[in-house]
């Protein structure tokens, strides 16, 4: 995830935090940004190789004190779910 690093605008740290009322520390990464280098981290990586695998990458990106990280978690928690759910409906298809 160091994409998300490289993407931080020092400048953006102030205002994101304060619409999340300083509840998070932010790299300052606003969502197009931080989607594009979460997608390059993921192709870069390869599809999981099972939900074991997924929820620890999961549990590792939410115990980083940065929110971009959480969302991180997030986006790929879905895209797993949403890769598992293609392959279980084309699997079930041709059965």
């Amino acid at each position: 995830m160091s994409g998300l690093v490289d993407a931080a605008v020092t400048a953006d740290v102030g205002p994101m935090s304060a619409y999340m009322r300083h509840q998070f520390p932010f790299l300052g990464v606003k969502a197009p940004a931080r989607k594009a280098a979460v997608r390059t981290a993921f192709a870069a990586a390869g599809p999981p190789d099972d939900e074991v695998e997924v929820v620890l990458a999961v549990d590792m990106l939410w115990a980083l004190p940065e929110r971009e990280y959480s969302y991180a978690g997030c986006l790929w928690l879905a895209a797993s779910t949403r890769r598992r759910r293609l392959l279980s409906s084309t699997t079930s298809a041709g059965g």
